[in-house]
């Protein structure tokens, strides 16, 4: 388990906030799921870019849940996003690996100016 893995947003995903649910909306699969509680507050850390290690963190010291436990969760959770479609796995920076100067974003739609 990489727990430094990180996911970038599908591009044919939209969300938005809706009754207490982030309601996802799958454009390419015509499908749309509904999020809440923790499920939500997965979402938002892993499509702000945070590893898996960092948004564990964060509901474990919300809900007071000993982080390995969360950390498993994430996983799992991360793994059906991907499977669905509805994330994708981000590369990981290799050291030394030069990054796009221009500031345009390459194939998968990652700006690589840091």
């Amino acid at each position: 388990m990489d727990a430094n893995r990180k996911l970038v947003l599908s591009p044919y995903v939209r969300t938005r906030e809706f009754d207490g649910e982030l309601v996802l909306l799958d454009l390419a699969g015509g499908e749309y799921y509904a999020l809440d509680g923790v499920g939500a507050r997965l979402w938002v850390a892993l499509a702000a870019g945070c590893s898996f290690d960092e948004a564990a963190r964060d509901v474990a010291v919300q809900y007071s849940v000993r982080h390995e436990v969360v950390l498993a969760d994430v996983v799992n959770f991360a793994d059906e996003l991907v499977r669905r479609g509805l994330m994708k796995d981000l590369p990981p920076q290799k050291i030394g690996t030069p990054s796009r100067s221009d500031g345009q974003q390459d194939q998968d739609g990652v700006s690589s100016r840091e």
